[in-house]
């Protein structure tokens, strides 16, 4: 691996973690280069590549869990007490590295000035707009009340590290289920790009990550680090993805006339543990979890997202699925499609009108400009892309209909 960084501590830094990690069976490709300036972070290939080569191995017993490091925040800088009961000496000695790299490009500095959750406390009232967007969940619920300044269970210095930790951590389940926070040593270097390489484990023991340089004009390589629109970077991370090719539908209740009411919640993508309809086998990242509530009309699902270029008739399909669920096998094709095309125009409509309505009241807002700027982006970006929805008024009349 090649190091380019633009200081010479910063340099060692990542040097003594590449060491760390090769020492005890990481593998990182030659022309794989890692570059740092003004405490940024990017990897590129240098040199003719192969599309979807592995760039970097990294066995699962050198990843770090989080919480056997026991990290801090002490004045910005990380500290941590390696629990030895939890880590092994090299996930000790490889998580020490972390830190004192994280240290040297001053990563927690930028974080207390750029994450959203800690910026838009001066004007709190424009994140909220934008989370109300997506469903409450237990993170979102402390984020939201630090967000406030209302009493939450940890310091300011106790959340910057918290936070920071959140944004560089990847979640690996046990087969009871139970989840561990891995800390991803250099691998987290990588930036986010929804054409990015999705990390997995081959042999379900080594995380193993692909060449991808999507764009013709740049040798850098990228990560996707979930199916996440522009709004869920922003929020998980601090930048819109303006390259997803999709918008995440915001919550929203549809009333299915006779049959009562269909209840679409914004939670992330995650692929169901339901069986798939063969017909949906293609689109099986995206086909939400369904349930049915006991004595009740009301009928759950996870998320629903809208496409603007790929798979440009996957809303509906899934729409037809789910309403041949809830509404029931007898029912005829014409009533099916009905209500398939109203729900489609439910959704379109309502979430054109909640960005509108953001841009709207963002621009009346007496917030500072560089924030207003922001909330704005997202919500054009997501616009742009809820406008590109393609229509086909013939497709249930078709074969693939």
């Amino acid at each position: 691996m090649i190091i380019q960084a633009d200081t010479p501590s910063v340099s060692k830094a990542l040097k003594n973690l590449e060491t760390s990690l090769t020492r005890h069976g990481a593998w990182f490709h030659d022309n794989l280069s890692i570059i740092c300036k003004n405490g940024l972070m990017h990897m590129e290939m240098d040199g003719p590549t192969t599309v979807n080569e592995p760039i970097m191995m990294v066995p699962e017993d050198l990843l770090i869990p989080l919480e056997g490091l026991n990290v801090f925040n002490q004045n910005d800088k990380l500290c941590c007490t390696p629990d030895k009961n939890v880590l092994s000496p090299a996930q000790c000695e490889i998580g020490q590295a972390v830190v004192d790299l994280f240290n040297e490009t001053e990563k927690l500095k930028f974080h207390r000035n750029e994450y959203p959750f800690i910026k838009y406390q001066k004007s709190p009232e424009l994140l909220e707009m934008l989370m109300d967007g997506r469903s409450i969940h237990d993170q979102f619920k402390i984020k939201k009340s630090f967000l406030r300044k209302e009493e939450i269970s940890m310091s300011e210095d106790e959340f910057v590290c918290w936070s920071y930790f959140q944004t560089r951590i990847l979640g690996r389940s046990d087969p009871q289920g139970n989840v561990t926070l891995y800390i991803l040593p250099l691998v987290d270097c990588l930036d986010h790009d929804s054409q990015g390489d999705p990390f997995f484990f081959k042999d379900k023991k080594v995380l193993y990550v692909r060449n991808k340089q999507p764009y013709v004009y740049s040798r850098q390589c990228y990560a996707r680090y979930g199916t996440y629109d522009a709004l869920d970077t922003f929020l998980a991370y601090g930048f819109p993805d303006k390259n997803a090719p999709f918008v995440l539908s915001i919550p929203l209740i549809i009333d299915i006339p006779g049959h009562g009411v269909l209840n679409i919640e914004s939670q992330a993508i995650r692929p169901t543990k339901h069986e798939i309809p063969p017909q949906l086998e293609d689109l099986k990242s995206f086909v939400p979890t369904l349930t049915k509530e006991e004595s009740s009309d009301k009928f759950t699902i996870s998320y629903l997202f809208i496409p603007a270029i790929s798979f440009p008739q996957s809303m509906r399909r899934i729409l037809m699925i789910i309403m041949r669920s809830f509404i029931g096998e007898n029912a005829s094709q014409e009533f099916l499609v009905e209500q398939v095309y109203r729900a489609e125009d439910i959704v379109l409509k309502s979430n054109i009108e909640f960005y509108k309505d953001i841009i709207s009241k963002t621009e009346e807002n007496n917030a500072p400009q560089n924030l207003k700027d922001e909330i704005i982006s997202v919500a054009e970006t997501q616009l742009t892309k809820l406008y590109k929805y393609h229509y086909n008024p013939d497709f249930f009349s078709t074969p693939n209909g």
